[in-house]
């Protein structure tokens, strides 16, 4: 009985060992598909999660503390965490109140120049369509 359970366990632990394989592989193409990403377009300050696989760039929080890793594999939501200081979410907070300020006045500056653009077209119509 134990003899022909061997070769049962034997081809199932090589098929665990077959499938760790490809998460490594898998994880070390994300790993690297990242880091070219990176490259190309570097993101603002991102948080590696605490599994090791785990090559999800979490985004910055305006809040301190620890919080659940957002990556998703297979379905399931990581079970990872990562940690922001204080001194990180004061910096995030600051940086996005200055997005928020320069998003304003560029609206601002948009809405101005419509409004211009719409003043000289009803001008062209006034003149060309003169009553009279």
């Amino acid at each position: 009985m134990s003899q022909a359970s061997a070769p049962q366990m034997t081809s199932r632990c090589k098929g665990i060992i077959y499938a760790l394989q490809m998460a490594s592989r898998s994880a070390a193409q994300q790993n690297a598909s990242t880091a070219e990403q990176r490259a190309q377009n570097p993101a603002p300050k991102t948080y590696r999660c605490s599994r090791f696989l785990c090559a999800y760039e979490n985004p910055p929080q305006v809040a301190w503390g620890k919080f659940q890793c957002a990556a998703i594999y297979g379905g399931q939501r990581c079970t990872g965490t990562f940690e922001v200081s204080p001194k990180d979410a004061y910096s995030w907070h600051q940086t996005c109140l200055e997005d928020i300020a320069r998003g304003d006045a560029e609206k601002e500056r948009e809405m101005e120049r419509r409004l211009a653009r719409e003043a000289r077209i009803h001008e062209n119509e006034e003149t060309i369509w003169k009553p009279g």
